[in-house]
């Protein structure tokens, strides 16, 4: 079986062979696939793990195959290995199909993004218009001094330096929500949680304004909220979470989202964000992260069940709970941990602003 799998002739004597050590068979493994075949091998035959590996083959024709190896070492009454017995599978058509799954959720994640944008597009208006007000109103304040022949270069200066921090702040919230909107393959990150909430809610400022909702967080101290994500698809989550709680909240007196971070070991971060809306109805609270599923009149019925992809990619998870005083608490895990090869790219943007 692997001599039509890796694309070989079978030889003569085959039954006598050690397959997975015929020289033959080796040199078709992808080059970078070697070394980790041979460890995964050896560590079963001194009985360190289970034999149990993936790797890629490379036929003579060209074509690059995926395999899949699982077996189990035999041995003597004095544990020394004798002989290997297992499976192998070509697992090509299943990494292809997972490949086309992962591309299918980035498109929906992008997808999802651009309606949230849509959604937010007045609001963002109205954020930038205010820095580019000022600015303008700076500039327009220079020229007036220095056509009246004011000497005063302290003032103009300061005019200057006014507009030119409004500018950037404009610029800050362009680049941000191009960087939120853009298609990209995800990268997995050590990123500050809290900033990235604090950066969340700066984008959602205007929307939270104008449904009156108070926002509060609790956050513990430190390096004690990193995580290990993707930025872009961590803010995708968040602005999912908020965006909803808001909107349930639209027919209620009090309006509050608590986002509230706690540590669960040293591993997991645990990250509740919680309302005072009017809950879920409990035969529909195990729908809500299903694809499609939404009681919004307009809603696209994808963000929880994205955000829910989004969170198990990482390795956590997301479930949603009612509150015994009312509203409903989202919460979802994440790792703390950054595993070797991950790249530490904490968000370096500084916010000026609090969130009252």
């Amino acid at each position: 079986e692997i001599y039509r799998i890796v694309g070989l002739p079978v030889p003569e004597g085959i039954a006598e062979k050690n397959l997975l050590g015929d020289e033959d068979v080796l040199n078709v493994v992808h080059p970078q696939d070697r070394q980790p075949l041979y460890e995964a091998r050896l560590a079963a035959l001194e009985g360190k793990a289970p034999y149990n590996h993936e790797f890629r083959v490379s036929r003579p024709s060209g074509e690059t195959r995926f395999v899949h190896v699982m077996g189990e070492v035999l041995r003597d009454e004095t544990g020394k290995p004798v002989s290997m017995i297992g499976t192998i599978q070509d697992i090509t058509e299943r990494k292809l199909l997972d490949t086309l799954q992962r591309r299918h959720q980035r498109e929906l994640e992008h997808a999802a993004r651009l309606s949230i944008v849509g959604e937010m597009a007045s609001g963002l208006a109205h954020e930038l218009s205010q820095p580019l007000s000022a600015t303008h109103n700076y500039i327009r304040g220079c020229i007036r001094r220095l056509q009246s022949n004011e000497s005063d270069p302290a003032a103009i200066l300061d005019a200057l330096r006014l507009a030119s921090t409004q500018s950037e702040r404009a610029g800050d919230i362009i680049n941000h929500l191009k960087e939120f909107a853009r298609k990209r393959e995800p990268v997995a990150c050590l990123l500050d949680l809290h900033q990235v909430t604090r950066e969340v809610l700066l984008l959602l400022e205007q929307e939270l304004k104008k449904n009156q909702v108070v926002v509060t967080l609790i956050f513990p101290p430190g390096d004690k909220t990193n995580v290990v994500m993707d930025k872009v698809e961590l803010e995708q989550v968040m602005v999912n979470l908020i965006k909803n709680a808001s909107e349930a909240m639209q027919d209620q007196k009090t309006r509050e989202i608590t986002i509230h971070a706690e540590a669960l070991g040293t591993d997991l971060l645990q990250i509740n964000v919680a309302d005072t809306g009017p809950g879920i109805p409990p035969n529909q609270i195990d729908e809500i992260f299903n694809p499609f599923f939404t009681t919004k009149q307009e809603g696209m019925g994808l963000g929880l069940s994205i955000s829910h992809s989004i969170i198990e990619s990482h390795g956590g998870r997301m479930w949603a709970t009612n509150n015994p005083q009312g509203g409903t608490t989202f919460h979802f895990t994440l790792r703390r941990n950054a595993d070797p090869g991950f790249v530490d790219e904490k968000s370096e943007v500084s916010t000026n602003r609090e969130m009252k």
